[in-house]
């Protein structure tokens, strides 16, 4: 029986980890999100976009489940919920 390096385990670790999270290129993105590359980057810069991952020096990608994440976020704030499910406004309150 052959025992595996730390090497080989954390590489079928990363492996499994990538087949559960996969990583989306910015083409994906574009279709799926029906936004233009031009605004996601716009987004990204002011900090209203997930981080990408840095797939190679001159190609990014990200995570699905960030993707995910940020879309739960959108659909919860334009609801008027916060994260917790709570309202962030009194839309009842007298001014």
């Amino acid at each position: 029986m052959r025992i595996k390096s730390d090497f080989e385990k954390s590489s079928l670790r990363l492996t499994d980890e990538m087949s559960l999270d996969p990583v989306l290129q910015m083409k994906d993105l574009e279709q799926v999100l029906g936004i233009s590359r031009s605004t996601i980057w716009r987004l990204r810069r002011k900090g209203l976009f997930p981080d990408h991952v840095n797939l190679s020096e001159r190609r990014v990608g990200w995570r699905k489940s960030a993707i995910e994440a940020w879309l739960s976020e959108r659909q919860r704030h334009q609801q008027g919920l916060g994260p917790a499910g709570k309202p962030t406004h009194n839309r009842g309150a007298r001014r």
